[in-house]
């Protein structure tokens, strides 16, 4: 019975064979067909694919080591040249320098990498510089966002640094110690900072911690604690030269607060008020309060004295404004608007005049003596020199 079975089975395994050897003979010319077409399909549809994938290899936007080589233009005030500083445009203009008179106004565009890369390996960039600030020692810091979020310009070679620093992810703008190291706190990004995660054992209770952050080394000189005061916690702005800080918090359920703080003498002041900034000698303090009028008062002494309105609160957002900068002298301000226009304004007599159009505009300190500047003749020039060199752009 059972070789019965495996008999049958036998004969239809070879009817089987039999039948598809007889139906090959009319089908290998559609397979044929068939298998053309899918190699015609492949290579039509999925070279833009393999560009995309090998582009990396041969072409990546290169960051500029030196991207002012003669040194930074001789213009007093740094601004930005586009937009507001939450909008990111790819092409934006970098920076822009503007003199107090409102003359000799350059715009400047290169790109810096981010730190991300595309789904393919493409490594980002962008041109946008937020919040440009000047150090106390004349060399200027930004915010461009991403992996390494901040950069330096040396005042002096105008080479560029920042780019491999661990900032715990960045400050919202460039806030400076007295020596001119950036402040940086802990934030969401806190976790993946190797310099934060060497600093924890030092963090206090009670008080926010800040790391005073070497830009051209990318090492920490330091550490600055804020102390929380009523609940509140209160992050540094900046150190003057003279050991008081300023700090910002905001209490639950309550306006803006500023901090007023020394921590040698053990004096502090909280008032109502928001973006502060030191004169460069540090006997005077500037910041908004919050009827959007633009406020200076004597840093030992507290008697605020409004200048002038650069907002409505009630009709417009002054939250993204840039603490406003002070001439070397203290004499004078320079000051930003939500509508993108920029004014300097006189601590003395309170008359304004218009600079023109930009952001966050901020005044240079006073320039060590024997120190180079790039003169607005050398950086106007087009460049030809190579892909280090920024684009000039010039405005009558």
């Amino acid at each position: 019975m059972i070789s019965r079975q495996n008999e049958n089975a036998t004969q239809i395994d070879r009817f089987l064979i039999a039948l598809l050897l007889y139906l090959a003979q009319f089908l290998w010319v559609p397979t044929l067909l068939a298998g053309v077409l899918a190699l015609l399909s492949l290579v039509c549809l999925g070279w833009p694919w393999l560009v995309l994938a090998l582009w990396p290899r041969f072409s990546s936007p290169q960051e500029p080591a030196h991207p002012f080589p003669k040194g930074l233009p001789d213009q007093e005030i740094v601004f930005m040249p586009d937009a507001g500083p939450h909008e990111q445009r790819w092409d934006a203009r970098t920076l822009g320098f503007i003199h107090p008179d409102g003359s000799g106004r350059l715009e400047f565009t290169f790109p810096m990498l981010t730190g991300y890369r595309s789904m393919f390996g493409h490594p980002e960039a962008r041109s946008k510089a937020s919040y440009p600030r000047w150090s106390p020692q004349g060399d200027l810091v930004f915010i461009i966002g991403g992996i390494f979020p901040v950069r330096l310009i040396d005042g002096k070679t105008g080479r560029m640094y920042g780019r491999d620093c661990d900032v715990f992810g960045g400050p919202g703008l460039p806030r400076f110690d007295s020596q001119g190291h950036l402040l940086t706190e802990p934030n969401r990004r806190s976790a993946r900072s190797e310099a934060y995660r060497a600093h924890r054992v030092f963090e206090r209770s009670g008080a926010t911690m800040h790391l005073r952050l070497d830009l051209k080394t990318c090492r920490i000189r330091g550490q600055l604690d804020v102390p929380r005061i009523e609940g509140t916690e209160f992050w540094a702005y900046e150190e003057s030269p003279t050991g008081w800080i300023v700090a910002r918090g905001w209490p639950s359920k309550a306006e803006p607060r500023l901090l007023l703080y020394h921590p040698a003498r053990g004096l502090r002041e909280i008032f109502a008020g928001a973006h502060p900034s030191f004169s460069r000698d540090g006997t005077w303090l500037a910041y908004y309060d919050l009827e959007g009028y633009l406020v200076v008062r004597p840093v030992e002494v507290s008697s605020p004295q409004r200048l002038v309105r650069v907002f409505d609160p009630s009709t417009e957002d002054g939250g993204w404004l840039a603490p406003p900068g002070w001439s070397p002298d203290g004499s004078r301000l320079v000051y930003g608007t939500p509508t993108g226009q920029m004014f300097v304004v006189d601590r003395r007599t309170s008359v304004v005049r218009l600079l023109g159009p930009g952001w966050a505009p901020d005044w240079r300190p006073a320039p060590a003596p024997g120190t180079h500047l790039g003169g607005e003749g050398e950086e106007a020039r087009p460049s030809s020199s190579g892909p280090d060199l920024p684009r000039p752009r010039q405005r009558p």
